[in-house]
């Protein structure tokens, strides 16, 4: 059930106090647009300070918000989730529940991830438009009804084990494993050139994406994205001094002091 392991923001929904209605639906998952929440917040309140039949304000609502909010809900016309409001035999208060269609939203994050790197590749600076988004929908939550709870924010050994499940259930853990073993595979197919200094960049990648792996394997995720960039930082140099070595008549050592100098300059750098 990905409702149980899917990562949640640390802000919680504050229900209205007094009111006939309860927000039942209290985890709000990382990158589910903000609207819905927006939404299912500011009916509650609604519902609660209206005198009207609560069941008949929920539907003009929602009827607004399937209208104008269309756009955003949906990935190929199908809802990413749906908003209801039911009574219980447990409690007096009608409950408004959030039922998240994993499958279309899965469909919606791979289509969104695909988007977002197409824009990278086609202008590198667009690399801070891609983080604004991501964030922007976090920042939208925050306000005087959704609040931030310091006890959420605490990454625990719990949620470490529903993090690698998640990752497991959608096979993206096996799938991060073959990208880099054929990274790998390539690293060792450039060793074979015959070029001195060669094997000095190949060892760097190669211990870079080994620790790629080892973090993936802790799921310290910050740690992969760190030791990734270095990495791919490392094969960008080693594309570019190839590319000086070849406009020497001689190549040979060529790299091998490029690659003395880039950790010499690294060293002085950071002392």
């Amino acid at each position: 059930m990905f409702s149980r392991i899917f990562p949640s923001y640390p802000i919680q929904i504050v229900s209205p106090r007094g009111g006939n209605v309860k927000i039942a639906s209290r985890r709000l998952y990382v990158d589910f647009p903000y609207v819905y929440w927006d939404f299912i917040v500011r009916v509650a309140y609604k519902i609660s300070e209206s005198k009207e039949n609560p069941q008949k304000v929920f539907q003009q609502e929602m009827e607004i918000f399937n209208k104008e909010r269309r756009e955003i809900t949906t990935f190929n016309n199908v809802p990413l989730g749906t908003i209801s409001l039911v009574a219980t035999p447990h409690t007096t208060k009608l409950l408004l529940k959030l039922r998240v269609n994993w499958p279309v939203f899965f469909q919606y994050l791979e289509n969104k991830a695909r988007e977002l790197i197409s824009k990278i590749e086609e202008d590198g600076s667009n690399i801070m438009k891609v983080y604004n988004e991501i964030i922007n929908n976090y920042f939208r939550l925050v306000g005087t009804r959704i609040v931030p709870n310091p006890q959420l924010a605490r990454f625990n050994v719990h949620q470490l084990e529903n993090f690698k499940e998640l990752l497991r259930r959608l096979q993206e853990e096996q799938d991060i494993r073959n990208y880099l073993s054929n990274i790998k595979r390539a690293i060792n197919a450039v060793e074979t050139m015959k070029l001195e200094g060669i094997k000095l960049w190949t060892l760097q990648l190669n211990s870079d994406f080994s620790a790629v792996e080892m973090c993936l394997e802790r799921m310290d995720i910050l740690s992969c994205y760190f030791y990734l960039r270095n990495a791919l930082e490392n094969l960008v140099k080693l594309i570019v001094y190839s590319d000086i070595a070849k406009n020497f008549n001689t190549c040979q050592g060529i790299l091998e002091v490029f690659f003395s100098y880039d950790k010499l300059y690294d060293n002085e750098l950071y002392d």
